[in-house]
This record gives C-alpha cells, sequence and structure tokens, in this order.
C-alpha cells in the first residue's frame, strides 16, 4: 500500500510542476518495492520516474527509467 501512496504523491508534485518533491516520494516508493521485491509496483515507479525526467527534459534519465520498466514488466510477465 505504501509504495502505491508514494508513487502517487510523487505523480500529483510531478503535475503541480514540484519536481523536486516527485522525485523525492517516487525514491521512495522505489526503496520499499525494493524491499518488499514488489517488481510489479516497481515497474510503476520506473515508469513515473521515467514520465517525470521527460518532464523535465532529462531525456538520458527518462531513457534509462523508461527501459528498466520495459524490461521489468517483460520479466514479471514471462513468469505468469
Amino acid at each position: 500500500f505504501m509504495v502505491t501512496a508514494y508513487n502517487n504523491l510523487g505523480n500529483v508534485y510531478k503535475n503541480l510542476g514540484k519536481t523536486d518533491s516527485a522525485r523525492f516520494n517516487l525514491e521512495r516508493a522505489l526503496s520499499l518495492a525494493d524491499r518488499r521485491k514488489d517488481l510489479h509496483n516497481k515497474s510503476f515507479v520506473y515508469n513515473d520516474l521515467g514520465a517525470l525526467y521527460l518532464s523535465m527534459r532529462l531525456y538520458d534519465e527518462a531513457e534509462k527509467y523508461l527501459n528498466m520498466a520495459l524490461e521489468l514488466r517483460t520479466q514479471i510477465n514471462e513468469e505468469w
């Protein structure tokens, strides 16, 4: 639950243009997902970090996180 809450909070901050707060909350969500080995939510956080970096025009960072999201989603779908 907390991973999703921090992820959603990060997205709210992104939509408000508060990128530092957005990144802080998304990184918190990622840390929790890592500790819980929650690959499903981790893939969503990667995707949202990629979207945040796109909005900041940090294209290399955005590409990195979006590719990690894609790779993880592919891995998850192969396991199911």
